[in-house]
């Protein structure tokens, strides 16, 4: 899903410059997109925290507040808008 997070982060987000430059960004973004993928499939899945808490802790020295919420409501609207067909077990 981290990986899925990276290409999704870079498709929905129109950020000033090219965030595919700045490693720490994508970094974060691609992991808030993962962590918001997996509840949107299934929100009883337990969601490991241990790559993503290496990133959190450096949110404020990277984003400008105003630009980290605007990134969340994007990538967050962009995801829970998804439909998908649910297949009968």
């Amino acid at each position: 899903m981290h990986e899925l997070g990276h290409h999704l982060t870079i498709s929905v987000l129109k950020i000033a410059g090219d965030i595919t430059k700045d490693y720490a960004k994508n970094e974060v973004l691609a992991e808030l997109s993962s962590y918001l993928l997996l509840k949107k499939f299934d929100e009883t899945i337990t969601y490991n925290f241990a790559y993503s808490n290496v990133w959190a802790n450096r949110i404020t020295e990277i984003f400008e507040v105003d630009e980290f919420i605007k990134c969340y409501k994007a990538i967050s609207n962009y995801i829970f808008s998804l439909k998908f067909a649910r297949r009968d077990k």
